[in-house]
């Protein structure tokens, strides 16, 4: 039945018996407190002996066994409280180094030409500059030198889009990886990949011949 076949499962795993013989006298008593267990399920009461016999339940396992198996059940916990926790770690580690840890910082100069409010879900403020120069991308295209950026505080923005078309020299944080609500992600158009986030204004300037 099924509880002569769970003694025969739990001896084995609980004792780590590798002698055949050993094994089926172990399996063939089952522990006092499964018998118990099994019996006060079933009747409905926790004294043992108002059970009838029932032949299933006669095997006991020995209390050494019993001991290993509870000893066994204690460091499997262990292990999967290490394992969560080290997951955890991990997962914070990862986050933090490479969406909130800067990777540079500095500033950039040129003729401002867009500081706007957009996003689907998350609204945030864009801006795009042109620099001083040309910059070739893939393909051997030639391209203007356009600075791709976000802005995190709403005054910051506000400012940047009364100097629109004038030369504004701005300092940002660069961080590895982009975070929908900070800003939009423009991989493959700046000169190197990340999140760029203007947060001061260094100076503003009339407008000089920028670009071609």
């Amino acid at each position: 039945g099924f509880a002569f076949a769970s003694g025969m499962f739990f001896a084995g795993f609980a004792c780590n018996i590798k002698d055949p013989a050993g094994y089926v006298r172990i399996s063939a008593n089952i522990s006092y407190y499964a018998v118990h267990y099994v019996r006060a399920t079933v009747c409905r009461t926790t004294d043992k002996n108002d059970c009838p016999t029932n032949s299933h339940l006669k095997l006991r396992l020995c209390n050494r066994c019993f001991a290993v198996f509870l000893r066994k059940i204690r460091q499997m916990k262990k292990a999967i409280f290490m394992s969560i926790l080290f997951l955890l770690l991990f997962g914070a580690g990862y986050v933090y180094w490479f969406y909130y840890n800067s990777f540079s910082d500095g500033s950039r100069e040129g003729l401002l030409i867009k500081c706007s409010r957009k996003g689907n879900i998350f609204k945030t403020f864009e801006g795009e500059m042109i620099q001083p120069g040309l910059r070739s991308i893939q393909g051997g295209t030639v391209n203007s030198n356009n600075f791709y950026f976000s802005v995190i505080d709403g005054k910051i923005a506000d400012s940047l889009d009364k100097v629109s078309n004038k030369t504004v020299k701005v300092h940002y944080t660069q961080y590895r990886k982009s975070l929908p609500w900070r800003g939009e992600n423009y991989n493959g158009k700046n000169q190197e990949n990340g999140q760029y986030i203007v947060d001061r204004i260094v100076n503003v300037s009339e407008p000089e011949n920028v670009g071609l």
